[in-house]
């Protein structure tokens, strides 16, 4: 609450909404006041400019290590969000939500962002040839955030959510796109051994090009054990290969629950996958009543937020993707290796634009029918794709001091998780 010593520490408060700017009375018990009053359930972003007497002093990493104000810094999703400022005094959040960004040439502001450009997108393929772009998952906020900032000269309150108390978590998941009954047996075994638990993703129905596919259908014992040994079971789609599309949707409107299983991970080009469902003719509601009926909330989401290399191990930390990192990470590789992939990491991860992906892909298709055919026209066919991201190339590598660490933009504030509105239903999406 905004006790005295908040008052003294705060010295404004700005609500930015809609390109509009509102002055906060830093004397109300909490933003929840001023949010109910100006926020209406259509807002999808906004944020606080909270302005402290006080320069801030470090901030708490997502690692549970603290960080000084050397460089920016982003606290994302669902992290302790706790500062210090340089009088020795903690600052936290009442709710760990939304995220925390300071700008080192500012040391006494704090921006609290709620869901800022790029900090949710969601991959959608879209049109006959299943052309990949990217939305904002919906947030909408309906006035139910009760947001506080705490205050203490003795220790703030942290939260772990590891098994070893603030300690790193290694996340081992699955797809099943390969699994037979041998093989499952055998990774259980090595699993059981070494007590890993992992989210093992299977396929309800077998219907696939190949024999010995593993699926629920056919192999429901061995599943079973893997649930009674501890590991999450999750949905891989429904089936490994794709039916008609009349069988397709059958199975997904029509199918049964099983294992209690709350998590759905996509599969390839399903047409009712998360990803896929809007460009098939699903609609809103009935995608999210279906899954509600299942008992389905999370929903495995992926976006390439860029290339890892030797050395990338946290998606949680920023910093692993930029093109100084890239390019760090690649030293054990060959001259020529690493400029091919530079200039792949440029076009694709660091622009992150669809048009320049796609001339991008172009070019590398054109190279190679050059090599190959060896002719005139399909020289000039590669100079002209190649005109198009030559400009993008140069203006990278001209001012690489400018942009070398620069985070790129789907890896900014370290989208893993996150929530989604489908037609008022809200789900988890996990990327």
């Amino acid at each position: 609450m905004f006790d005295q010593m908040q008052t003294n520490f705060v010295n404004k408060v700005y609500f930015v909404c809609e390109s509009k700017t509102h002055q906060v009375d830093v004397k109300m018990f909490d933003f929840s006041i001023f949010f109910e009053e100006k926020i209406n359930s259509n807002i999808q972003n906004f944020e606080f400019l909270i302005e402290f007497s006080i320069p801030i002093k470090k901030i708490r990493l997502p690692d549970y290590t603290w960080g000084d104000l050397s460089k920016n810094r982003i606290i994302p999703n669902f992290c302790n969000q706790i500062l210090q400022l340089n009088n020795n005094c903690y600052v936290q959040s009442s709710q760990y939500q939304g995220i925390w960004e300071i700008n080192s040439k500012n040391k006494n502001q704090l921006i609290w962002k709620f869901n800022p450009l790029n900090c949710s997108n969601l991959t959608r393929y879209q049109g006959k040839f299943n052309a990949k772009a990217q939305q904002n998952a919906n947030q909408s906020y309906n006035n139910q955030l009760k947001l506080q900032l705490l205050f203490s000269f003795e220790n703030a309150i942290e939260i772990s959510r590891s098994p070893v108390p603030f300690a790193a978590i290694v996340c081992f998941t699955d797809h099943c796109d390969f699994d037979t009954l041998s093989l499952l047996q055998q990774q259980r075994n090595f699993f059981k051994k070494n007590n890993i638990k992992i989210t093992k993703g299977f396929f309800l129905n077998h219907f696939s090009k190949r024999t010995d596919n593993a699926s629920y259908e056919r192999d429901f014992e061995e599943l079973k054990k893997w649930q009674t040994d501890g590991h999450e079971l999750a949905y891989h789609s429904l089936s490994q290969s794709i039916k008609s599309d009349a069988e397709s949707r059958k199975d997904f409107f029509e199918f049964e629950p099983v294992f209690n299983a709350t998590t759905w991970i996509d599969h390839g080009f399903q047409p009712y996958n998360l990803s896929l469902y809007q460009n098939n003719s699903i609609s809103d509601a009935d995608f999210a009543r279906t899954l509600a009926t299942k008992n389905i909330q999370i929903l495995w989401n992926y976006i390439d937020s860029g290339t890892a290399t030797c050395g990338v191990l946290n998606q949680l930390n920023p910093d692993n993707f930029t093109l100084q990192s890239f390019w760090l990470g690649t030293k054990k590789q060959s001259f020529q290796t690493r400029i091919a992939l530079m200039v792949k990491i440029i076009l694709v991860h660091f622009y992150n634009d669809e048009k320049l992906i796609q001339s991008y892909t172009k070019v590398a298709s054109s190279f190679k029918k050059a090599l190959q055919k060896k002719t005139i026209f399909e020289f000039y066919m590669f100079v002209k794709a190649s005109c198009v991201v030559i400009f993008p190339l140069l203006k990278v590598i001209l001012f690489w001091n400018s942009y070398k660490n620069k985070v790129f933009a789907n890896a900014k504030y370290s989208p893993l998780f996150f929530h989604h509105t489908i037609d008022d239903t809200k789900f988890t999406i996990f990327q």
